[in-house]
């Protein structure tokens, strides 16, 4: 089943730019609705992990479940986490079965700066920015520091060791860093080990600038599911854990490529990005008769983009883009059944599917500056092999005076079905089209000496949302477009600067999310009738609020750390089958949260750190996702637990 294909793609675009240039890992971040965090921002707020750093971010939902080490995506403005792109050194990481990215399987002390953008951006960046982009840029070497080591202990049997070797020879760097840990869970069937391995070698010759990384991670999480009810102890689970079976492996690789050239007046860009996702799952269950599942799932991505910009005039630039992305998916599951009994022999019927599907897009944008205005129009169109052809407009116009900035844009946006979409063996739909969906936003930004203030209000339309839904016996599901989603939000960020011995971080999030389902409503088992009918309800797992605020004390060799996060109540629904052929659905609400999270830094010498932390301080019992039913106690929060390390640099 398994099979490695190495595939080697130059993208050479020539740009007739303006004096200065750098190696662009995304569209420029300089325009309104961009966030740009720097390494010693991400430093700053001492974050344990990357998706316990972006948690704080405004307009960011994290999907969690409690697991750690487990999967975590996430969202912006409401979209699913499936219409979020994320890249790492302008490389695409969603996974081509379900769309989605796994932040816990990148590690922040590898990150350099993050850039958000928040909003529809495909017109840059094609299907998946329906939601929004953030570009995660890696570290190259650094030459004051040779080496640096970690050790992090924790209560559940935490333990991590990271490091990472930064060597230079004249115009060349290169880093080295890697990390392993485990943890042996908090309930049942929960423990995870993670190792890690990463390099990156860059060069800059006079006007050339290369940039080449690699990376691996290998996993193994355990699968323990919603806590069970309290009145029900599932047969292969536990108290604590649907499953006592149920786990994963995954292993990661990539290689990315970054070049930026200038010959005279020519600039050349060139970006490459290979990756493959080896993931192995099994599952016992009792369906009809004891079933064992093992299934494989292979997909390798081969993407690459190119550009070119020049000058219309002194105030007016044009740029042109393309960009090339294929997925292939190499899949096999073995169901085993024991149809004659637990005690005998049992039957196994393999399934393998192995689609494969290609997108190729180009964008075009004329951006203009005009004294203290700038406006810009784009768009893109992308042919993708199974859906064809998709325009995406955009526009946007701001104006900047003093210290303050207004911007205001508009557009539209789409998300591809996923493989699994498509091709799932029992239920793909090969006639889907793409979600699509309109935003516009208009942002203010004011920076004064003892504020920097940011804020954003959005509508955002979306249509032809892909929803699984069952057949009358409630057995089968296959996907359709037919949800619709309308979300009024809005955004604030504060910072102020380090004065008297502290700074403040915090950040407010407003989503107003109505979303418009087709629900079953009738569902006859004997005739095999089904009914079903478009509702209107408040957007399921969306809080209406969240805030988030941090508090950082302290000096260049001390420091502390306290952080607020507060999420509103959030709501679920599902399909009540015990007055059939009638159908209602049961709704279930997760209430509000608050936790509290701490850490404290102590540097003893040069070179030399201790620090402690605490997560979930008041120890909330909140449970962090909805589980698979009503009955459920959902995905429980991680209790609190502390951790304890140091960090030396040679």
């Amino acid at each position: 089943m398994k099979r490695l294909t190495i595939a080697l793609l130059l993208l050479v675009s020539i740009a007739f730019t303006f004096e200065s240039y750098s190696v662009r890992e995304i569209h420029p971040p300089e325009e309104s609705g961009w966030i740009v965090i720097e390494e010693s921002a991400i430093l700053a707020a001492s974050a344990e992990d990357l998706p316990d750093f972006l948690a704080t971010l405004p307009e960011v939902r994290l999907n969690d479940t409690g697991v750690p080490g487990g999967l975590i995506t996430i969202s912006l403005r409401g979209a699913s986490s499936s219409q979020t792109l994320i890249l790492v050194d302008g490389i695409p990481q969603s996974q081509p079965t379900n769309g989605t990215t796994d932040l816990s399987a990148i590690s922040l002390d590898d990150l350099a700066r993050i850039e958000i953008y928040r909003g529809v951006a495909s017109d840059a960046y094609g299907s998946a920015a329906l939601g929004g982009v953030i570009n995660l840029v890696t570290k190259s070497a650094v030459v004051s520091d040779a080496a640096t080591f970690g050790i992090t202990f924790g209560n559940g049997g935490m333990e991590r060791y990271s490091g990472s070797v930064h060597g230079t020879l004249g115009p060349v760097q290169l880093r080295v860093g890697g990390a392993v840990s485990n943890h042996d869970g908090w309930r049942d069937n929960s423990a995870s080990d993670k190792a890690s391995l990463n390099a990156k070698l860059s060069a800059d010759f006079d006007d050339h600038r290369f940039a080449l990384g690699f990376s691996l991670l290998d996993a193994t999480v355990g699968v323990p599911g919603p806590t069970p009810s309290d009145a029900f102890v599932p047969e292969f689970g536990s108290k604590t854990a649907n499953s006592l079976f149920d786990n994963q492996e995954d292993n990661y690789n990539s290689l990315t490529l970054n070049y930026a050239g200038r010959l005279g007046g020519l600039t050349l860009h060139a970006d490459l990005g290979w990756r493959t996702h080896d993931l192995d799952y099994h599952s016992r269950y009792r369906g009809f008769y004891l079933t064992e599942l093992d299934a494989g799932y292979l997909t390798e991505t081969l993407y690459g983009s190119l550009w070119t910009q020049f000058e219309l005039m002194p105030e007016l630039a044009l740029e042109i883009g393309a960009d090339y992305r294929s997925d292939t998916l190499d899949a096999e599951s073995v169901s085993t059944e024991w149809v004659d009994g637990d005690d005998h022999d049992p039957t196994a019927t393999p399934t393998t599917w192995t689609p494969d599907v290609s997108n190729i897009g180009g964008w075009l944008e004329v951006a203009g500056s005009f004294n203290t205005l700038t406006a810009a129009a784009s768009a893109r169109l992308d042919y993708h092999s199974d859906f064809g052809i998709n325009v995406a407009p955009r526009a946007r116009v701001g104006i900047s005076f003093d210290q303050t900035r207004i911007g205001l844009a508009g557009g539209t946006a789409f998300r591809a079905p996923t493989l699994n979409d498509l091709y799932w063996p029992t239920g793909g739909n090969a006639d889907l089209k793409p979600e699509k969906g309109w935003e516009a936003e208009l942002d203010i930004e004011q920076e004064l000496d003892f504020l920097w203030l940011n804020a954003d209000v959005f509508y955002r339309q979306t249509s032809d949302l892909i929803a699984w839904q069952p057949d009358a016996t409630g057995a089968n599901w296959s996907p359709t477009n037919v949800d619709e989603q309308t979300v009024l939000g809005a955004g604030l960020i504060l910072r102020t600067p380090f004065l008297f011995g502290a700074s403040l971080r915090a950040s407010y999030t407003f989503l107003s999310a109505t979303q418009n389902r087709s629900e079953v409503i009738y569902s006859d088992f004997v005739n095999g009738e089904t009914r079903t009918a478009m509702v209107e309800r408040r957007a399921a797992f969306l809080p209406e609020h969240q805030l988030s605020a941090s508090l950082i004390f302290g000096d260049v060799d001390t420091g502390f750390s306290v952080t607020a996060n507060w999420l509103g109540d959030r709501v679920a629904y599902y399909p009540d089958y015990s007055n059939a052929p009638d159908v209602t659905m049961t709704e279930k609400t997760i209430p509000a949260a608050l936790t509290l999270d701490a850490r404290f830094e102590y540097r003893m010498a040069q070179g030399f750190s201790i620090f402690a932390g605490v997560k979930n301080l008041t120890d909330s019992d909140i449970p962090v996702a909805f589980g698979n039913t009503a009955a459920d106690n959902d995905y429980p929060a991680e209790p609190r637990h502390f951790s304890l390390g140091a960090e030396i640099s040679l």
